[in-house]
């Protein structure tokens, strides 16, 4: 009996946890952090032309890096952040 009365008690505080714990908590969207949008006119180097003078780039994004669009350019043994409105390297900051 014992047996079955211990997984039925396990059961009954995981559910009561679920229902009295705010789902937002239990998510962890205390932990998420709040997505920076990129504003259009902040960008006027095209991904095209990062292409253009980096056509090994194996990947390119786009990112807001405080408060400034910039791309990286992920290459085969280096990473380059661009002004997305120049199209001038940036330097490196550790």
């Amino acid at each position: 009996m014992l047996v079955l009365a211990i997984p039925i008690i396990i059961w009954s505080v995981t559910g009561s946890y679920f229902v009295l714990m705010d789902i937002g908590f239990i998510r962890s969207d205390h932990v998420v952090s709040k997505v920076e949008v990129i504003d259009p006119s902040q960008v006027q180097y095209s991904v095209g032309n990062v292409y253009q003078n980096y056509p090994k780039a194996q990947q390119i994004s786009l990112k807001s890096v405080l408060s400034k669009a910039v791309y990286q350019v992920n290459l085969t043994d280096d990473k380059l952040l661009i002004d997305a409105q120049t199209g001038q390297v940036l330097e490196r900051f550790n």
